[in-house]
């Protein structure tokens, strides 16, 4: 099975939100009825506010440096390494009404 595209991922998620009830089989029937509302939803993040961009960067920063200490946390690449630590704390603040 591959990945799903993002768009797809949003699709289904709206279609979730719209139909808590819904199974994954009736997701899988409806997903692509939600891919405009997806693709809107992803454009409108194109551009990040100055909290999601804070966010992000203060997270990248701190991914780095646990990176290349003597006693990292983790593996370097966990989590999509740096770059996927910031994306995930940009969407974040966004979520929390930050961003």
């Amino acid at each position: 099975m591959s990945e799903k595209s993002m768009e797809e991922r949003v699709a289904r998620a709206i279609a979730g939100a719209n139909y808590p009830g819904a199974s994954e089989s009736d997701i899988d029937e409806m997903w692509e009825g939600f891919s405009l509302e997806a693709e809107a939803a992803i454009k409108a993040m194109r551009e990040p506010t100055d909290a999601m961009l804070d966010a992000a960067s203060i997270a990248y920063y701190r991914k780095s440096n646990d990176m290349y200490s003597l006693a990292p946390t983790e593996e370097p690449d966990a989590g999509g390494g740096p770059f996927g630590y910031a994306f995930r704390a940009a969407i974040d603040a966004a979520l929390v009404g930050e961003g």
